[in-house]
């Protein structure tokens, strides 16, 4: 490729980082060739920068909402306002993304769960909109001990309806119980150790605990397991048919299942966005770790698109509002055991408890906004 160079002098030259081969006329030798080295040298830092350039990770100021601590599941429902599951209570709460503070409304699930006695914990864990219809999922996890907690074992489904600014929610259908049967029954999922998992403590590493749930454009959801991590994977399992369940119209009949390497990491959240699924990964145990990753939602394959920890958030719950641009998220922490003056947020007045949220943003060095 032709140029000129300075001072008048010309060079015709071919290079790349390895090979750089020129012809440079008499006039001003010294000064082009010192010229051309500083140029190349230049370029080749910045090709390999571009080569390995790790996804940079974006979060804005941290906003604080009000009245709840465990923020574990979240759903938007306008282009500002949320409504959020806790996995300590049964109460789902709606807030303004734009005003934050306390609840702007507030509704409980026990009459709709059946919950009798205030001692239950519905252990509400992800969330997932199909249409005008919320999907809810407890984390169908034994006790710390290992024992059985049939409250935590539900699948249901709400609608909300606006009425002059305001929400109703109310229940579609029932809560459906026997997922984990139907995990344990199922031929393809034998490999797994189903039968054995529900027997376990969810601490346990081989235990039963579901945190991510995604719905698709086919109408189906992902169930994605915090455990068990077959072979140190992650793993997903699509539910087929969940309006049919959750009217009590057939048991869940599951996919294929899928096990996606995230090093190590198990799934915390699932959100299908623009044609891909975004995994919200944290360890299998506890702590702050946090990563996300992209997945298409059919081969084996993930891309991190954050950096190795995603601040210093208990991250648990992972959507976007719908005018947010295509690669910013909404991110919400679980901060119930965080704690203020040597106290923890779910022992507090719940006047007193917060948790905490931030808009997250992924953005490759070569990549403008």
């Amino acid at each position: 490729m032709p140029c000129d160079a300075p001072y008048g002098a010309k060079v015709t030259f071919l290079a790349s980082r390895t090979n750089l081969r020129h012809t440079v006329l008499p006039k001003a030798l010294g000064r082009s060739r010192i010229v051309l080295i500083a140029v190349f040298i230049i370029w080749g830092l910045f090709a390999t920068s571009i080569a390995t350039a790790k996804p940079k990770n974006k979060t804005t100021h941290r906003i604080d909402f009000l009245g709840c601590c465990d923020a574990s599941a979240a759903v938007a429902l306008d282009d500002h306002r949320f409504v959020v599951a806790d996995d300590e209570s049964s109460i789902l709460r709606m807030y303004d993304w734009n005003a934050p503070g306390m609840p702007l409304q507030t509704f409980s699930l026990k009459e709709g769960l059946n919950q009798k006695d205030g001692k239950t914990e519905a252990d509400i864990e992800a969330a997932a909109r199909l249409g005008d219809v919320i999907f809810w999922i407890t984390s169908h996890a034994n006790n710390r001990v290992g024992k059985n907690r049939p409250d935590r074992n539900r699948i249901f489904a709400t609608t909300v309806r606006t009425n002059a600014g305001k929400f109703s929610i109310e229940f579609l259908g029932k809560p459906y119980g026997q997922l984990e049967e139907d995990l344990a029954q199922s031929p393809q999922l034998a490999a797994f150790g189903f039968k054995d998992d529900s027997k376990k403590s969810p601490k346990n590493i081989e235990g039963l605990d579901i945190e991510g749930l995604c719905a698709t454009p086919e109408g189906t959801l992902l169930l994605g397991f915090r455990n068990p991590r077959p072979q140190g994977k992650a793993l997903v399992v699509p539910l087929l048919n969940p309006f049919e369940v959750i009217q009590g119209q057939a048991r869940a009949l599951l996919g294929v299942p899928m096990q996606l390497d995230l090093e190590g990491m198990s799934i915390r959240d699932l959100f299908f966005r623009n044609g891909s699924v975004y995994i919200l990964a944290g360890s299998w145990k506890s702590g702050h770790d946090r990563r996300i990753y992209r997945w298409d939602g059919r081969g084996s394959s993930v891309e991190l698109v954050t950096p190795k920890t995603l601040d210093q958030y208990h991250s648990e719950a992972l959507f976007a509002f719908p005018h947010q641009p295509s690669d910013v998220f909404a991110v919400l922490s679980d901060d119930g055991s965080r704690k203020t003056n040597g106290i923890e947020c779910k022992n507090m007045l719940s006047v007193d408890r917060t948790f905490r949220a931030f808009e997250w943003r992924v953005t490759l060095p070569n990549q403008k906004h």
